[in-house]
């Protein structure tokens, strides 16, 4: 009896343990989750933590945030899109979508996860169709980067209307038949060609450009050169015109003085040949005895005695 109630009472704390751990569920730091009850959800989106619910009543259904990668192959048969000239293209693609945070609640009550892979993959054609049939095969081989771009703007117009974020699409690999291998091929050879040749051509054209402009410039500095030669021989007969007017001022100059000290020379030497004769005449006159003998050959003068203003004479 005691064994039996022991048993009865392990297997009550059994229910209750269970019980008890299963009115708690966790959500994840990169989990957001959507409470179900009665298979019924819930338009509260849970956040990350632990959140109680009713044992055998709820559950809490668990949407990651982390990006999701959703490879994609269109071969080249059916599935293949169409050039503008009618060339087929496959390709594989690399799609990475998020759950819209904003819209667990219709992700939980219209759509799977299995759903929304395959809307992306249908969509996913839809847009890789109407990008590559805007282009030639050509055009896609040179611009798959462009392209490329275009699909993954279409992909995400075309998926706004579902719970997910296209946040990156990567198309790792464009496929076409073996034999339009060997003739893109052919035709990336004859353009790298065609380009070779432009850059040749653009070179002489830069280096033709390059010898004109050096001759211009050669051009301009010998204008330059003659000018500044031509301003520089002015400059120097100016120069020398004006330094032969200074000479001829200053020997003009010069010989108005010498004239002017000849001049005063001369004067100088008029004044003291004058005074040489008063020298003279008051040397005659201060030796002078008081007679006169002249020389007329009409025979002598009557010499005066006394004063030359006297009237009486010798022999009187």
């Amino acid at each position: 009896m005691k064994v039996r109630r022991l048993i009865i009472i392990i297997l009550v704390a059994i229910v209750a343990l269970f019980v008890v751990f299963n009115c708690f569920s966790s959500v994840g730091t990169t989990e957001r989750g959507i409470l179900v009850t009665f298979g019924r959800a819930g338009e509260e989106v849970l956040e990350p933590g632990l959140h109680f619910t009713i044992p055998f009543a709820q559950t809490i259904r668990k949407y990651s945030l982390a990006p999701v990668n959703y490879e994609i192959d269109f071969s080249i048969g059916s599935d293949g899109a169409v050039t503008s000239d009618m060339q087929t293209i496959g390709l594989t693609a690399d799609v990475f979508w998020i759950y819209d945070e904003s819209r667990l609640y219709d992700a939980a009550t219209k759509y799977t996860e299995s759903s929304l892979r395959s809307a992306i993959e249908k969509t996913m054609l839809a847009s890789v169709k109407e990008s590559v049939g805007r282009y030639t095969i050509y055009q896609i081989v040179e611009q798959q980067e462009k392209i490329s771009g275009e699909i993954s703007e279409s992909l995400k117009n075309k998926m706004r209307d579902y719970p997910i974020v296209i946040t990156q699409i990567a198309i790792s690999n464009w496929d076409w038949s073996p034999a339009f291998d060997e003739q893109i091929a052919e035709t990336m050879k004859t353009t790298q060609q065609v380009k070779i040749a432009e850059q040749e051509l653009q070179i002489t054209q830069q280096e033709a450009q390059k010898q004109i402009k050096e001759a211009q410039a050669e051009q301009e500095a010998i204008v330059i050169r003659a000018n500044a030669e031509k301003e520089k021989a002015m400059i120097e007969a100016e120069t020398a015109l004006e330094v032969a007017q200074l000479q001829a001022e200053a020997k003009k100059v010069e010989a108005d003085a010498l004239a002017y000290y000849n001049e005063k020379v001369a004067e100088n030497l008029e004044v003291e040949l004058e005074l040489k004769k008063l020298e003279v005449e008051k040397a005659r006159v201060e030796k002078w005895n008081g007679q006169y003998v002249s020389t007329y050959q009409y025979g002598p003068i009557p010499v005066t005695q006394g004063s030359l203003l006297g009237t009486s004479t010798v022999g009187e």
